[in-house]
């Protein structure tokens, strides 16, 4: 598995390593402000990872972001998106699954996913806590950690996602009620 890790350095991003902690044959791809030639890194690990893959950190329906926001760049775009030649695509940025429909894409994506107290005022939560919206991101990336490491078909994870999620924690429903599962 290749991981493409658009670190950002801030407490959203922080808790994404917890998807592939402990798996084994997983090759981090980590894009920070610094990075140099990251078009050629992305560009080339994307090409090569034939089995799964998976991008996360914070993007738009134009794609995962770079880390340096000054710079208006993509890690991942419509430029380079075909590419992509692995079984197994996830994407996990704010809306990923948007992106990845246009992009004829397959797999598993996130919607539009809440990971601080200023996207929950955004979209209405105004009686959300940073407690929850932090523990409920660690949740969802250890249930997407077991997903993986039980290697769960692809086409199950929604259903089993939404089955694990609080239904008391108002922005954990909204999170998982946009989680996608693509397959033309």
């Amino acid at each position: 598995m290749t991981v493409i890790y658009s670190n950002f350095g801030d407490n959203d991003t922080a808790v994404l390593p917890l998807i592939w902690e402990g798996l084994t044959n997983v090759t981090v791809i980590e894009i920070t402000r610094d990075t140099d030639n990251f078009e050629e890194i992305v560009d080339d690990a994307i090409s090569q990872e034939t089995d799964t893959i998976l991008f996360c950190g914070h993007g738009s329906t134009l794609g995962l972001l770079h880390p340096n926001l000054d710079s208006g760049q993509y890690i991942l775009h419509e430029n380079n998106s075909h590419l992509i030649h692995a079984n197994r695509v996830i994407g996990i940025w704010c809306y990923a699954s948007e992106f990845a429909e246009a992009q004829h894409l397959n797999g598993f994506f996130s919607w539009m996913f809440i990971s601080n107290l200023n996207e929950a005022y955004e979209h209405g939560f105004t009686e959300a806590y940073a407690s929850d919206i932090d523990m409920s991101s660690r949740l969802f990336a250890e249930r997407l950690n077991g997903l993986l490491s039980a290697n769960v078909p692809m086409n199950e994870w929604v259903q089993r996602l939404q089955a694990q999620m609080n239904s008391d924690v108002p922005t954990e429903v909204f999170n998982y009620s946009g989680l996608t599962y693509l397959n033309d």
